[in-house]
């Protein structure tokens, strides 16, 4: 599902079929670069921030977290889609490392979607375990 809109940035994620307490699952929103933009609350926490004012200071990259994604092309060539090998993993249910930035690890499923915000593409990932909710699997 792509989501072509001109909303901002949170709204964009509101749009997506979960919402902003779900207590399963940690959304970030990264720019063309792979730079965390923006993230709900269970991001905030495994990012080690009080809140998400601190994460504009921060500027994050999403491999500090998904340590895979800063071996394979978040992008396709062209720079207008996500790469299709990560959707194809996502898919198939692969299993990403997960590294909280206090230093735990865990393992959960990925999903990828487009953003188009006033023009400019982002990535929204969504990151899921099969565990309790605010439970991820220790690694």
């Amino acid at each position: 599902m792509n989501i072509s809109s001109e909303k901002n940035t949170s709204e964009a994620y509101r749009q997506y079929p979960i919402q902003e307490d779900d207590d399963q699952a940690v959304v970030f929103i990264l720019s063309r670069d792979g730079t965390i933009i923006d993230t709900n609350q269970n991001g905030t926490q495994l990012l080690n921030h009080s809140s998400r004012q601190q994460l504009g200071a921060a500027q994050h990259h999403i491999s500090e977290v998904l340590p895979k994604l800063g071996e394979i092309d978040l992008l396709e060539k062209n720079e207008e889609r996500v790469n299709p090998y990560l959707r194809f993993l996502s898919r198939i249910g692969h299993k990403f490392e997960i590294n909280a930035l206090n230093g735990e690890q865990y393992d959960g499923e990925l999903y990828f979607n487009d953003i188009n915000h006033f023009g400019e593409h982002q990535v929204l990932i969504m990151c899921k375990t099969n565990d309790q909710p605010s439970q991820f699997r220790m690694v």
